[in-house]
């Protein structure tokens, strides 16, 4: 269920949960699994823009996105993600990863975006559980 009801107050609580996206299906995989694990939140992974726009986001309040700069060659790439998310009123945390060294066009225009965060792949697992961390206290 991810909704809670109070009878008594009369209101609707989301679950919280984070919106992973990258176009390794492993990665997602085992993001999923860890923040879910260590967590206890819901994970909703997508392997592409397309399957973003095809979550329901009135299902969870979403706290944290993790994007994937590059979604693949010819397809829309993390940014087109963020600004989507932005456009849907999305209010959580963002990061960006990338394996794509700082002077690369899409890393630079990530750069520019307001309250993001960019982390380089590969993850060191020192990294990758400070992020973990980080979003279970929040």
């Amino acid at each position: 269920m991810t909704k809670l009801y109070l009878p008594i107050l009369g209101e609707v609580i989301l679950i919280p949960a984070v919106l992973v996206v990258d176009d390794f299906e492993d990665l997602v995989e085992i993001l999923q699994m860890t923040i879910e694990d260590v967590c206890d939140l819901k994970v909703v992974g997508a392997t592409s823009f397309k399957q973003v726009k095809e979550i329901d986001f009135d299902k969870y309040q979403y706290k944290l996105a993790i994007l994937d700069i590059n979604l693949g060659a010819s397809e829309p790439n993390g940014i087109d993600v963020f600004h989507f998310l932005k456009e849907k009123g999305f209010m959580g945390e963002i990061i960006f990863f990338t394996g794509h060294a700082e002077n690369h066009p899409l890393v630079k225009e990530a750069a520019k975006l307001n309250g993001v965060r960019i982390v380089n792949k590969p993850i060191r697992p020192d990294e990758l559980t400070s992020i973990i961390r980080s979003i279970c206290a929040s």
